[in-house]
């Protein structure tokens, strides 16, 4: 479209005087200098009733619907992903406990304390399959950190780039 003959407007700002206002400005300010303290407004607080507590977001303020809750399911608190609710102790992608789940009993036989502690299972990677997708395909030489998942290139050869894990 030619933009000739898009419409044109202009707009006219009617001049305000800046501020002060003048003698309005100054008549105001000696009537609050002369108001005698009584006749002020005067506030109470008081902690008689507890600070109503929120709910999270007001979805309601925002102009949005709420969204609805899905029965039983849960949030990651470390990949945001969401979980069913039979996944009782932990993320069913990346492993970590549930909020809030107490840690499963030690199935292994009691014995004598030992002040040495057992080894970690090693971090599993992202199971790309599980998660219904085909893997990224790497660049040459590249390859991807098991803890962030951040791709990394031929020359980080030693840790990832971001979180310092070891390759």
């Amino acid at each position: 479209m030619d933009t000739n003959s898009l419409p044109k407007y202009s707009f006219a700002f009617p001049e305000q005087p800046s501020y002060p206002a003048g003698p309005s400005h100054i008549h105001a300010r000696k009537l609050a200098g002369s108001t005698p303290l009584s006749a002020l407004p005067t506030f109470t607080f008081t902690d008689s009733k507890p600070a109503s507590s929120t709910n999270g977001f007001n979805w309601t303020a925002a102009g949005a619907k709420p969204p609805t809750a899905v029965g039983g399911n849960w949030m990651c608190d470390t990949c945001m992903l969401t979980n069913p609710d039979d996944a009782k102790e932990k993320c069913t992608i990346c492993e970590a406990p549930r909020p809030g789940a107490t840690p499963a009993a030690s199935k292994s036989p009691a014995a004598a304390p030992s002040s040495v502690n057992p080894p970690s299972a090693p971090i599993q990677a992202f199971d790309w399959g599980a998660a219904g997708i085909k893997p990224p395909k790497s660049a040459s030489g590249s390859w991807t950190c098991s803890t962030c998942m951040l791709s990394n290139p031929a020359t980080a050869t030693e840790k990832c780039t971001i979180c310092d894990t070891p390759r």
